[in-house]
């Protein structure tokens, strides 16, 4: 590979989002490192822990030669058109995103697990409709019903909410017996 090589990169932080018209329209951050000395070893350390979830290569420049503009005063490095360069740089920032997978105690794994757990019935408690009961929540009996109803229409008032369905049979039989004599 060629000494001296200056590469130039835009690194994306957080989620990476694309329009409709499959453009990303995530922030960006241009930067250029010289490629193979140790800065460019701790970037591709840190490219994991800076939280950076994607990384695009623009261009290489060759750090040995600087081409002077006259018309604007500036010197510039010339572009590497070297495809297999670029290729090389991509592989290795693709393996360093891969990053290493940690191995985990018996404990963490539990940990983990439980918290999958917890994860998974949480989104299940969000998708079910919330009941909200104040006090006991009411059993609705239909015999109990029945015997309330028959015993309106005996009596000609509702019965105390309380009664329970033995007490109100025996109140409607005691009443239904006494208007038959």
């Amino acid at each position: 590979m060629q000494k001296n090589l200056i590469v130039q990169l835009k690194v994306y932080k957080g989620p990476v989002n694309f329009n409709e018209g499959g453009q990303l329209t995530s922030p960006a951050q241009l930067m250029k490192l010289r490629y193979g000395i140790r800065e460019w070893d701790l970037f591709l350390k840190g490219i994991i822990q800076m939280g950076w979830t994607r990384v695009d290569v623009i261009k290489c420049l060759d750090g040995n030669e600087r081409l002077f503009d006259e018309e604007s005063r500036v010197a510039n490095h010339p572009e590497v058109k070297d495809s297999e360069i670029i290729k090389t740089i991509e592989a290795e920032i693709k393996k360093a995103m891969v990053g290493k997978e940690k191995v985990l105690t018996p404990e963490q794994q539990e940990i983990k697990e439980l918290k999958a757990q917890m994860a998974e019935l949480v989104a299940s408690k969000k998708d079910s409709p919330k009941k909200t009961t104040i006090g006991n929540p009411v059993i609705v009996d239909e015999e109990l019903t029945t015997a309330r109803v028959k015993y309106e229409k005996v009596f000609g008032k509702k019965s105390h909410h309380k009664k329970t369905l033995e007490k109100l049979t025996e109140e409607i039989k005691v009443e239904l017996d006494k208007t038959e004599k």
